[in-house]
């Protein structure tokens, strides 16, 4: 995920929102879902938009789409925990071709000094430990030739289903 970022291609995630995302609104940090969390399940799901991230954080830049007046002028910080989680992130499409590609540099910033996740307002005795992992070029390459192979495969089984399901006189047409 990390090397689609820095090959200039943003990703729109759909994940799990557990009751401790609402932080995020406040203070721009999202956190791990809390074991309470867990414990009451995801309130709902939420599409979300990936377009940078933080080593000093470990955390992902997220741009939410409720306006300005949430998080960080919109923007959010995830740990990478749970955005590579199969089990909280449950899709994942690079943006590789926009009419417009022009996004200024408003919110850029090209020092990594930052540790935005510090900015936390409160401790949460359950909240999940955030741990460094080191990748390599070439494995984050594989992951993500993969990851977009199985994407790709579901696609076309759902396609398929969908055109099974479709009345005969309608798949007529679309072959034809």
């Amino acid at each position: 995920m990390k090397s689609c970022l820095a090959h200039g291609f943003p990703f729109v995630i759909n994940i799990s929102v557990f009751a401790s995302f609402g932080n995020g609104g406040k203070s721009g940090v999202v956190p791990m879902p809390t074991q309470t969390d867990l414990v009451h399940g995801a309130t709902g799901g939420h599409a979300l938009l990936v377009c940078g991230y933080s080593e000093e954080s470990q955390a992902f830049i997220v741009r939410n789409s409720w306006g300005e007046d949430w998080g960080e002028k919109g923007y959010c910080y995830i740990p990478y925990d749970y955005i590579t989680s199969p089990t909280f992130c449950h899709e994942a499409y690079a943006i590789r071709k926009v009419e417009n590609d022009d996004f200024g540099q408003d919110n850029w910033c090209w020092q990594d000094s930052e540790n935005y996740l510090a900015n936390m307002p409160e401790h949460n005795p359950d909240h999940h430990a955030i741990e460094r992992f080191e990748i390599e070029e070439e494995e984050a390459s594989a992951n993500f030739r993969q990851f977009m192979e199985e994407t790709q495969e579901d696609m076309r089984e759902q396609m398929q289903e969908m055109r099974e399901d479709m009345p005969e006189q309608m798949r007529d047409m679309q072959e034809g």
